[in-house]
């Protein structure tokens, strides 16, 4: 086969072999970088003349399959030996980030997509789900609890992890009294046992349990994540996650939604930790 790249026949790389005939172009060229007959830098320049294509487009994946009937200009994806790729309809193909109708996915060196595990760029820890798209929010992986903030920057402290989580039912969910459910409605003391219990950390049902268990905080020295315990020392009526800056999220009262609250709005009590 005859390289070339930018239009031009490489001086040292006229006849190459792919180890397998089966090979794809990309994997072919990939190989010519290994052996060093290709430079890096020129590998997504390279086109191989005489090369039988071997490539296929999506198959199997109905999102991927989407993406691909809808025609991106952008390029489309690609499966060799049941690894994806994605292949840019102006040459070459996707590395490192690339934003693919409203998901992001990470591709290696070689461009191949990373998926089902974790990485770390930039220095902060990201996961690529099943499909390779980055997750975000609050998810299980390998049955643990993680949370990750929309850029996918995994929240590694766990009480920082119960401050974001706790964040995201701001506006959403309504007061309930007795209730539990971060989907149809809690009261103060559901909502914390609930937040807690998505992070597999168990706390009392109510107030006064709350107020007595994990361990105690001094005012001035509370972190997200920590329960602040609120009203008379002898009844500790109300409670809310602190989540930093002086705020604290709460489930107020009937016909309210959870909110924000100054953490000094209302006569503090005490503050305990359970993360």
């Amino acid at each position: 086969m005859l390289v070339l790249a930018g239009g031009v026949l490489l001086a040292n790389t006229t006849v190459a072999y792919a180890d397998s005939p089966s090979a794809s172009e990309k994997e072919a060229i990939a190989q010519l970088v290994n052996q060093g007959k290709i430079k890096a830098e020129e590998a997504d320049q390279v086109k191989l003349i005489g090369f039988e294509d071997k490539e296929t487009q999506a198959e199997g994946n109905q999102e991927k399959k989407a993406f691909n009937q809808y025609r991106d200009p952008k390029g489309t994806w690609m499966q060799t030996n049941g690894k994806w790729w994605f292949k840019y309809g102006s040459g070459g193909y996707a590395k490192n980030w690339e934003q693919l109708d409203g998901k992001w996915y990470y591709f290696d060196d070689q461009g191949w997509m990373k998926e089902n595990t974790w990485i770390q760029p930039d220095g902060n820890y990201y996961y690529l789900s099943a499909s390779g798209a980055m997750v975000t929010g609050y998810q299980r992986v390998n049955g643990t609890p993680y949370f990750f903030r929309a850029s996918g920057v995994w929240v590694e402290n766990r009480g920082q992890a119960l401050g974001e989580y706790a964040e995201t039912f701001v506006g959403k969910i309504p007061y309930v009294w007795g209730g539990a459910d971060l989907n149809s409605g809690v009261d103060c003391s559901g909502f914390t046992m609930a937040i807690h219990a998505k992070f597999d950390i168990s706390i009392p049902r109510v107030t006064y349990g709350q107020a007595t268990g994990g361990s105690y905080v001094s005012n001035g020295s509370q972190q997200a994540g920590d329960l602040i315990l609120y009203n008379s020392e002898e009844t500790n009526d109300h409670v809310g996650i602190y989540v930093g800056g002086g705020k604290v999220v709460h489930a107020p009262y009937p016909g309210q939604y959870v909110s924000y609250m100054d953490q000094y709005g209302i006569t503090q009590n005490t503050i305990r930790r359970y993360w």
